[in-house]
């Protein structure tokens, strides 16, 4: 696997960072979505602390990944009872052979 060194900076801090080939295009977003959320942070809230923001940067971007698996969960727990409803729809279709003589 080919890995390839980065310089990014996060909350006016760089770091060199070696990461697979196939993951600098994901670590280019991420850095800047974490630096968005700092920005968004630091004009919200009167913190100068960079170790502060970068917390409640960490804990804000985390409730969006738990709300977001959460939401997930919801609509695959609907689609299996959907599911689960059709087949049984369907076994009792399937339970009744006369339906299938008229044909």
């Amino acid at each position: 696997m080919e890995t390839v060194s980065m310089l990014i900076n996060v909350g006016n801090r760089q770091l060199n960072l070696k990461v697979p080939a196939a993951d600098q295009e994901n670590i280019l977003k991420a850095e800047k979505l974490l630096n968005d959320k700092i920005a968004a942070l630091r004009k919200s809230y009167a913190v100068n602390d960079n170790q502060d923001i970068l917390a409640m940067c960490a804990f804000s971007i985390a409730g969006e990944l738990i709300s977001q698996q959460a939401s997930g969960k919801k609509s695959e727990n609907t689609r299996m009872e959907k599911l689960e409803s059709l087949d049984a729809l369907l076994n009792g279709f399937l339970a009744q052979p006369e339906l299938f003589n008229k044909y």
